[in-house]
């Protein structure tokens, strides 16, 4: 009875962790994590008054195939929190460190999409 107990809980752990791999290592989840990521740093280690092109045609392209219809770039500045969503699923969330003040906006120049970030001034 011992043996089945233990083979049956190593069967659901490795289901589990398949699923978990699985989740995780899906494309959409990838960029997400990959462009939140760089905008997190973009936002850390840039200066005040500097502006920014982030190629995000990627992103655009992965939410098209997943026939997602929402914005796909969050910022929020009171928590600094920046949010990449792909799909009808949660998103990748990154937070970043810097007290800028941060205008943005996505513009398509190109074929490509952009994201447009200017930081302002530290706030005060």
């Amino acid at each position: 009875m011992e043996t089945f107990i233990f083979i049956v809980l190593n069967i659901a752990f490795f289901v589990l962790m398949l699923f978990y791999i699985s989740n995780n290592l899906s494309e959409d989840r990838l960029v997400e994590q990959r462009l939140a990521k760089q905008i997190g740093l973009i936002l850390d280690n840039g200066e005040a008054n500097t502006t920014f092109f982030v190629d995000i045609s990627e992103g655009a392209k992965v939410a098209k195939d997943n026939e997602y219809t929402g914005d796909i770039f969050f910022l929020n500045k009171s928590s600094g929190e920046i949010k990449f969503q792909l799909s009808r699923k949660s998103g990748y969330l990154f937070n970043y460190f810097s007290d800028y003040n941060i205008t943005y906006s996505i513009t398509d120049r190109d074929a490509q999409k952009y994201l447009f970030l200017v930081l302002g001034e530290k706030n005060g």
